[in-house]
C-alpha cells in the first residue's frame, strides 16, 4: 500500500512539473519580438492627456507607442512618434501583448525607412 501512494505521489509530483514548464515555455514564445513594416495610417497623441499614444500600421496593426498616467503606476516603453507623420513607411520590432503590439522588449523599437 505504501509503495503504490509512493509511485502515486511521484506521478502526481512529475505531471504538475510538466505543466509548469509547458507554461513557462509558452510564455516565452508569445513574448517574442516580431518585425513588420508598413505605412503610418493613424497616429494617436492621448498619452499627452493621461491615455495611451499608439501608431496603426496598414489601418490593422496597432502599436502602444507611450503611455500617460496609469492607476496601477504600470510604465510602457515609448518612442517619440512626433518624428513620423501619416504615410511615412516604417520598419517596427515589437512584442505582441493582449491584440496590440508594445515596445516592451529587449532591442524593440521603430525605425524610419
Amino acid at each position: 500500500m505504501k509503495k503504490k501512494r509512493s509511485i502515486l505521489l511521484a506521478l502526481t509530483l512529475i505531471i504538475f512539473f510538466i505543466i509548469l514548464c509547458a507554461i513557462f515555455v509558452n510564455s516565452k514564445l508569445n513574448s517574442a519580438a516580431l518585425s513588420f513594416t508598413g505605412k503610418v495610417t493613424h497616429i494617436n497623441n492621448e498619452c499627452y492627456v493621461d491615455g495611451t499614444c499608439s501608431l496603426t500600421i496598414d489601418n490593422k496593426i496597432i502599436v502602444i507607442t507611450g503611455c500617460g498616467l496609469t492607476a496601477n503606476g504600470s510604465t510602457c516603453a515609448s518612442y517619440d512618434q512626433s518624428k513620423l507623420k501619416l504615410g511615412d513607411k516604417i520598419s517596427v520590432k515589437a512584442q505582441k501583448e493582449k491584440g496590440t503590439y508594445t515596445l516592451n522588449c529587449e532591442g524593440c523599437g521603430i525605425s524610419k525607412q
